[in-house]
Parts: C-alpha cells; structure tokens; sequence
C-alpha cells in the first residue's frame, strides 16, 4: 500500500481542513488507479457524502411560490388595500387603486399600438409615478420593457432602440426630449382625465415563460449587450424576498436606483406587491444624502449600493436624528469588510442584510445577515433565496469542496432567457445543469468564490476583466473599444485603480497623439457617466513587460501625469474651494483650473464638498458642483450674487475653458 504523511503549521490550518485535504487526496489516487486513462478534468475531490453536502444540501431550497406574472400580483393588492399610498413623491401620493387605473389605462392604448407577448416596448421617463404606470401598463398589455435611461447619450440610446428594434416607446414629461430619432411609435406615460377611469381589466395573455424585462449591460466586444428576463424569473425573486425579509403594509422603501439599473425592481416592485409604499426621489435627491435622508424620515427598509451607503451612514452619524429603519440592504458591488460596522453604528437597532445577484440571475440570488454589531470576515454573500441554487465549480463544471474557489454558477427559475440576438454568447454563459431536473439551465457568473465551512458562501473577486463602478457592470473593453473609435488613439487600456479615496475609478491610458479633454468629451458621447473614466492619461507608448505584454504595474498614476504645476488659489473663496476639495479627494495641493472629476472625483464625494461650501451660498444645490467642475468657476459662482448679471459668470467660465484648451493636458485635465 502507500502511505502519506502531511505535515502542517497549526496557526495556518485546522486540523479538520487537514483531513479534508487528505481525503481528497485519496480520492485522487482511488480513480486515478481504477482508470489510468481518466482525463484530468474528470478527476473530482468529493466522495458521496460530501458532494451531499456541498451540492444537496448547501441548495436546498425549494418553496412552492406561485408563478403569477408581477402585474397580476400588483392588481391583487391593489383589489386588497385600493386605497392605501403605494408611491410617495414630493408632496404627491399615488394610490394602489390610482395607480392600477393608470396602468390599465396605458395598457388599452398600448393593446391597440398592437403591443403584446413578447413585445419590446422601449421606456423613457424620470423618476415619478408615471415611470411605475407605465412598466406596469406596458406589462398589462403582454410586453416587456426595455429602460431607456434619458441622461445616456442620444447615440447609445440610438443603438439599444435599434438592436432591439423597438417600433414603440413609452415617455413621459422632459424625458421625451433625450428620445433617438426614428423610433416609429411614441406614448405619453401621461394620460388624459377621460383615460383615469374605471374599465375592464386588459387581458395580458402572458405566462410564466414569457418575456418581462430586457436590461442592457456593458459589453466586453465593444457593445453593450441585453439580458432578457422572464415573468416567472421575477416573480420568483419578488416572492422569496418579501418571505426573507417580511416586507409588509405600512413599510415604506425609498427608490435610489437609476431604472435602467435591475436593482430598481428590487426597490420598487417589492412594496408593491406587499401592499407597502414607494418613496421616488429625483437623482438630484439621491446625490444630496441630507436631503436623501430628510425625504426619507419615513423609510422603514433602505437599500442602496456601498458608496452611496457609506454616505448615507455617515450623514446619519452626523445628524443624529431618529429613523424607522428596520432593515438596510447593501449590495450590486463588493462590500468593504468596515462597511456594515458603521451601518450598524448609524442605525443602531436596524438589521443589516449584504446582497448578491447579477442581472443574468434576476437580480438577486443571496443574502447574508449581518451579525448586530457589525462585524464580518472577508466578504460574505451568504446563503441562496427560496428555489435558487449557487455551485461553486471549477472550470469544467465539476462542484468545489469546501474552502477550495471556484466559479459561482447559480440554478433554478431566477436563471435568465439569455442575451438578446446573442445565441453563441446566451450558449457560452447559460449552460445544461448537470445537477437539476432535465432542461434546466445554470448561469455561470464569472465570480470567483468558495464556500465556508457553515454552507454559506464568500466573494473573491471576478476572474475576467469586469468590474462594478458604484454598482453598475462595467466591462473595460467597451471602454476601450469607444477609445480606439477616437482617430488620434494608437492603443489604449482602461484599469481600475484604489488610490481615489472614497471609492474605485476608472482610469484610461492613452498612446497617441490626443487631448485627455478631447478623448473624455469623445466618451461622453457614446458612454453613460458612470462608465467614463474620471481621468485620460496620454502617454508616448503604453509600458510593456520584457516579453511585449502590456505592464500593468508601471502604469502611473493620473496625479503623477499632470504636467504642469498647479495654479495655486489666487483669492480667499478659491483658496476655501480648493481646501474642501483637498480633504476630500486627499489631495496634497489643489489649482484653480485643476477639474474635481479628472482628479478623482465621484458624484458621490461631490456631496462631501457641497456639505463643506453649501454656507457659502444660500441658493446653493448640489447639481451646481456639476456645472462648475473646477475651482475658479465655482469660486467664481458662490462669489457671484445671485441677481447679478449672468454673462460675467458666463464669460469667467469661456476664459477658463480657452486656458484650458490652450495646454495640452497629459493627464486627467
């Protein structure tokens, strides 16, 4: 026979995971000698009972949710409490019985358009009421919405109506404004007095399978890509987070996230269908976390991605005030370890739940409770939702034991229909499930992860280039594909770098002959905000490696590649601008011409500088710091009065763009 010994530091390993490495070892060796011929992708590390565990076990799930498409739920409530508030904006309260009218209303004009099962009915609208009648109108007549986000460029909305080929879309207020030409059809959300009326329910005529949703997210060839979901999907997700987290009447969730973004759903469409309240607020609201958090006195569940979370703490820290959160939701990128201690700290009393789950997976498919003080190891994902299943596999589908990464797939009826007009890419990603019923189908995340010792799961990392910005998928190669469309870039690359505080960014290196300035305003008219980089490094030649490929490592950082030395504050208002800016971004020396974005700066510590100078100007908003982005326009402007006359202001800010545009800028200018 033959005989192993292994031997091992016991401050680095328990004792059982050394038997459990020993075990897989002899698993090992008892089918390499049975088949000598067996490839090694065959060779697996679990025996029986541990495949029990990890495969059986860890996923048992099922739950008996019915699968009743999302507007069928609402309607029900509806009929249930008609007359209790299901959204909340400003000063106005839409009922569930209002609501439902306007719905069915859209739905009768969208019916006779011709809308039906599985027809793409595009959505371009603000964050009001009229946004939740028409998803639901648009649901009521048997289609699927398609969320056209009015602050993306006209060119990427041009595109998304084009490859989806949307003959309708449906608007409402100033958002028609950012609607492509060419679409054949366009609905007002708003609806005339004699529409607000009682009338027979319009017969959807859709099930389980058909489609509900189609979300467009970044695309690593180039191209955003769409991730079509069907009602079933949805309505299990809706279903085993309101059994997880006993949503009930009389709750109310503020809505934070953009609708173009699926964890909007989640905000939204969970109230909804559990007979609680909506509270929208305008963007401008959310970026504002004072204002955010005095609208949002009467909130009972708040969920919201970690940068804005960790504002939204700290605001509460600051305040002091009483709230009536009973539960926080952070999730849609990965959780810093210090984050639910300080959520825990200024909400004490409020339980603290880490969210996961892609778009291609509906949304969510995990939670992890956070222990009341706050204290977590790593970055735990925690455990399925009822009927979903998560694997964690190697490359070839083979299940991990416990502590050994792996992929993360996810199973069960939140698994997407695939990517629109995409058959080899829907084939590559959503693959047969080896461990389910026959038919069924398994989405493989790209998430690197393992499972703990106690079943629940912890995130490592990605293991392709795709990053999340403030909870949004951002493939870098989209970035860089709408770089090389510029004619002055040679080569370029998009990496995400840590050395901004507050949060990651994303930082483009550029070889060519090309202006940073020229190459951002280039992006921003293909890209949404979130994905231009805060800062466009033109250099020679991007560093290589000795063997030609390219070195991340020597790639410097945008402060680094400035050039000139800044212009220091000439006047006692620049020198407080500049001085808000520099403890906020942690910048040792700010100039007056510097830009607050090209140096780091997110929408997010935006708010951190508008908390500093808000005294300095009464009439002061938050959206005015995105106008005036460097120090001398925005000294310029809270040093103006607001009566004077706007061309002086006017002409400060054309001298400081001609400066601007006289240097060329070799980094983040």
């Amino acid at each position: 026979g033959l005989r192993a010994v292994l031997e091992y530091s016991r401050s680095l390993f328990e004792p059982a995971t050394i038997r459990r490495m020993l075990a897989h070892l002899a698993r090992v060796l008892e089918q390499v000698a049975e088949d000598a011929e067996l490839p090694l992708s065959r060779i697996g590390l679990l025996d029986g009972a541990e495949r029990a565990r990890v495969v059986d076990a860890c996923n048992a799930t099922e739950r008996a949710y019915p699968a009743v498409p999302v507007h069928a739920l609402f309607a029900e409530q509806a009929r249930r409490t008609p007359h209790a508030p299901a959204l909340l904006h400003g000063g106005r309260v839409t009922t569930y019985a209002a609501l439902d009218r306007r719905a069915e209303a859209l739905a009768r004009r969208l019916r006779a358009l011709g809308v039906g099962p599985e027809t793409r009915v595009g959505l371009c609208a603000e964050r009001t009421p009229e946004l939740l009648a028409a998803v639901l109108g648009i649901w009521k007549a048997g289609g699927a919405y398609l969320p056209l986000d009015p602050d993306h460029p006209a060119e990427r909305l041009a595109w998304m109506v084009s490859d989806a080929r949307l003959a309708v879309v449906v608007t409402a207020g100033s958002a028609a404004d950012a609607l492509p030409r060419g679409v054949a059809t366009v609905v007002r959300a708003e609806l005339p007095a004699e529409d607000d009326a009682e009338a027979p329910p319009v017969a959807s005529g859709v099930s389980a399978d058909n489609l509900a949703y189609v979300i467009y997210t970044s695309g690593s060839t180039g191209r955003p890509k769409g991730v079509g979901v069907q009602h079933g999907s949805l309505a299990n997700l809706l279903a085993a987070t309101r059994e997880a987290f006993g949503v009930r009447e009389g709750d109310v969730m503020p809505a934070l996230a953009s609708c173009s973004f699926d964890i909007w759903l989640f905000e939204t469409l969970l109230p909804l269908t559990s007979g609680a309240a909506v509270r929208l607020l305008d963007r401008e609201r959310v970026l504002d976390v004072p204002s955010l958090l005095d609208e949002a006195a009467d909130a009972t569940l708040l969920h919201a991605v970690p940068a804005l979370m960790r504002e939204v703490a700290r605001a509460q820290r600051e305040s002091g005030r009483p709230t009536r959160l009973r539960r926080l939701f952070v999730g849609g990128d990965r959780v810093p370890a210090e984050l639910p201690a300080e959520m825990a700290d200024a909400f004490p009393g409020a339980e603290t739940h880490v969210l996961y789950g892609p778009t291609e997976g509906t949304i969510l498919a995990s939670a992890h409770p956070v222990p009341a003080d706050g204290r977590v190891e790593g970055h735990p994902i925690g455990t399925p939702f009822g009927n979903v299943c998560l694997y964690v596999c190697d490359r070839v589908g083979n299940p991990q034991p416990a502590g050994l990464p792996g992929e993360l797939w996810i199973g069960g009826p939140g698994v997407g229909r695939g990517y629109l007009d995409r058959p080899a890419l829907t084939a590559e990603r959503f693959v047969p499930d080896p461990f389910g019923p026959a038919g069924s189908r398994l989405y493989r995340t790209g998430d690197r992860v393992r499972r703990r010792a106690d079943g629940s799961l912890e995130y490592l990392g990605r293991l392709d280039a795709q990053v999340k910005v403030r909870g949004f998928r951002v493939e870098p190669g989209e970035i860089e594909a709408a770089l090389r469309r510029h004619p002055a870039v040679r080569e370029c690359v998009v990496v995400v770098r840590d050395d901004a505080p507050g949060e990651r960014r994303l930082v483009a290196y550029v070889a060519g002959e090309a202006d940073a300035e020229a190459l951002k305003q280039h992006l921003r008219r293909e890209l949404p905000d979130y994905m231009v980089p805060s800062a466009c490094v033109v250099l020679d030649a991007l560093p290589t490696t000795p063997n030609g490929k390219l070195d991340r490592r020597a790639l410097p950082a945008p402060e680094t590649a400035r050039g000139a030395e800044p212009l220091p504050p000439r006047d006692a208002l620049e020198a407080r601008v500049a001085e808000a800016w520099g403890e906020v971004l942690g910048a040792a020396r700010v100039g007056v011409h510097d830009n607050f974005f090209d140096l780091g700066g997110t929408s997010l510590l935006l708010y951190r500088v508008y908390s500093r100078l808000r005294e300095l100007r009464a009439d002061l908003r938050v959206v005015d710091l995105f106008r005036y982005t460097t120090v001398e326009e925005l000294a310029a402007y809270l040093g103006a009065d607001a009566a004077d006359d706007a061309a002086e202001l006017a002409e400060s800010r054309a001298r400081a763009q001609e400066r601007r545009a006289r240097r060329r800028v070799r980094g983040g200018a």
